[in-house]
C-alpha cells in the first residue's frame, strides 16, 4: 500500500505537469488560431513551439494541438490531416479522424482514453493513452484541445516495480473505472475478470476477493485530484507461502542452533566427566578388592559421596582410637617389646610424636584401683607432665 500511494502520488505529479503544460499552451500567443492560421511560417513555428512542451514533459510521447473546425492537427512532429494521424501516424485500431474529430471538437472537461494502436511495419498490438484538455483551461466556450499521447509502457515501467517479486497484476483506472494501463506478472486473471473483482470493491484499502474459487488481495487508492485509482490483485495463497517459507527457515536455524549447542554439551560434558568416571572406577576396583563386590547400580557421584562418607568415618573412628594405639606403642617401648628402632621411627612419624631430647624417663604414678580413669584425662595428664617436666 506505500508503494501504491508513492504511484498515486507520482501520477497526481504528472497529471498536474500536463495540465499546466495544456494551461501554458492555451495562452502561448504563438499557438493562438489568428497567428498559426496566418501563414505557412506562422505554422512552423507553432511545430517548434510544440516540440519545446514536449521536450519539458518525458512521459509524452506526442503533443497535438487542436482548433474546433480545422481539419489539420498541429503536432511537434508536423502538421497533419486528422485521418492520417490516426491511421498512419500511430495506427489507431478503432479510431479514425471523423472520430478524432467529434470527440476533440465536443470535449468540455479534462478526458483520457486508452486507444488500441498497431505499430508500423509488423502486427504488434499496442496501446496508447490520449490525454484531452480543452483551452482555453477553465473557459465555457473552449476554441480548441491539447491532446499528449503517452505509450502505456511508459505508466507500466513506472508501476511494475511495485510487485516486487510477488505475482500479481497493477492496473491504473480512470475515473469511469476504465483500465488505462496494466501490468501482470505470472497471473493468469484477465483484464475481463480484473473488472468484476474491481467493480465489486470501490473503497481505498486492502480486501479479500474470491474469483472462479480463487482468493485474491486487492489493494486500491485512489486519487482525489484526477479520479483515477491505483489497483494491485495478487493470488492470497503467495502470502501464505511466504509464512510458511519463512517458517521452515526459522525451524531450519532453530534445529541447526539446538543440533549444535547439543554436540556442545555433549562434548563439554564429556571432558569434564572423565575424570569423575575415573575416580569412580578406581573406588569400585577398591570396593571388588576389599569387599568383593561391584555395585553398578549406583551412579559416580552417589558412589565417590559414599566413598567419602565412609573414609571420613573410618577417620572418625581412628582419631577415636589413637590414644589406645599411643598407649600401647609407650607400652610396648617401655617393656622393650619393640626390638626394631624403623619401626619406632615410623609410628612416631606416623602420629606425629616427637622426643626432642637424648635421654627420656619413665613415670610411675600409683592410683586406686576403683577409680576409673578416661583415655582423655590420662592424656591431660601426660600434657601436664611434659609441661613440667620438659
Amino acid at each position: 500500500m506505500y508503494k501504491l500511494n508513492q504511484v498515486k502520488n507520482t501520477f497526481d505529479l504528472l497529471a498536474r505537469g500536463l495540465d499546466n503544460t495544456a494551461s501554458r499552451i492555451s495562452i502561448d500567443s504563438a499557438l493562438t488560431p489568428f497567428v498559426v492560421k496566418s501563414g505557412n511560417y506562422k505554422e512552423i513555428e507553432a511545430v517548434d513551439e510544440l516540440g519545446k512542451y514536449k521536450a519539458n514533459n518525458t512521459i509524452v510521447d506526442e503533443v497535438a494541438l487542436y482548433f474546433h473546425g480545422d481539419e489539420r492537427l498541429y503536432t511537434s512532429s508536423g502538421i497533419n490531416s486528422l485521418d492520417t494521424f490516426a491511421k498512419r501516424v500511430y495506427g489507431f485500431s478503432d479510431l479514425d479522424g471523423i472520430r478524432l474529430d467529434e470527440e476533440m471538437s465536443q470535449l468540455q472537461f479534462p478526458e483520457i482514453r486508452r486507444i488500441q494502436t498497431t505499430v508500423s511495419g509488423s502486427s504488434q498490438q499496442q496501446n496508447v493513452l490520449m490525454y484531452m484538455f480543452p483551452i482555453p483551461r477553465n473557459s465555457q466556450s473552449p476554441y480548441g484541445t491539447v491532446s499528449f499521447f503517452i505509450r502505456e509502457s511508459m505508466l507500466t515501467e513506472l508501476v511494475g516495480p511495485i510487485l516486487g517479486d510477488f505475482n500479481g497484476s497493477v492496473y491504473i483506472l480512470d475515473s469511469k473505472n476504465s483500465i488505462l494501463a496494466s501490468r501482470n506478472r505470472e497471473n493468469d486473471l484477465t483484464e475481463q475478470d480484473a473488472k468484476q473483482l474491481l467493480v465489486s470493491k470501490s473503497e481505498d484499502g486492502i480486501h479479500d476477493v474470491q474469483l472462479g474459487g480463487e482468493h485474491y488481495s486487492l489493494m486500491q487508492a485512489k486519487s482525489k485530484w484526477t479520479g483515477w485509482s491505483y489497483v494491485i490483485v495478487m493470488p492470497t495463497d503467495q502470502f501464505l507461502g511466504r509464512v510458511l517459507e519463512m517458517r521452515t527457515f526459522v525451524l531450519l536455524i532453530c534445529s541447526a542452533v539446538i543440533a549444535f549447542g547439543s554436540l556442545i554439551v555433549v562434548l563439554l560434558s564429556t571432558r569434564h566427566y572423565r575424570p569423575i568416571r575415573n575416580i569412580a572406577d578406581y573406588v569400585r576396583t577398591l570396593q571388588v578388592r576389599t569387599h568383593g563386590n561391584d555395585d553398578r547400580n549406583h551412579n559416580e557421584l552417589d558412589l565417590i559421596r559414599d566413598s567419602v562418607q565412609a573414609t571420613c568415618d573410618l577417620m572418625k573412628r581412628i582419631d577415636e582410637q589413637r590414644p589406645i594405639v599411643r598407649e600401647q606403642f609407650f607400652v610396648r617401648l617401655i617393656l622393650g617389646s619393640i626390638k626394631d628402632e624403623e619401626e619406632t621411627v615410623a609410628f612416631l612419624s606416623r602420629e606425629k610424636l616427637a622426643l626432642p631430647e637424648e635421654n627420656c624417663f619413665v613415670t610411675v604414678i600409683p592410683m586406686d584401683g576403683s577409680e576409673y580413669i578416661s583415655t582423655q584425662n590420662r592424656e591431660e595428664l601426660l600434657r601436664l607432665l611434659s609441661e613440667r617436666y620438659p
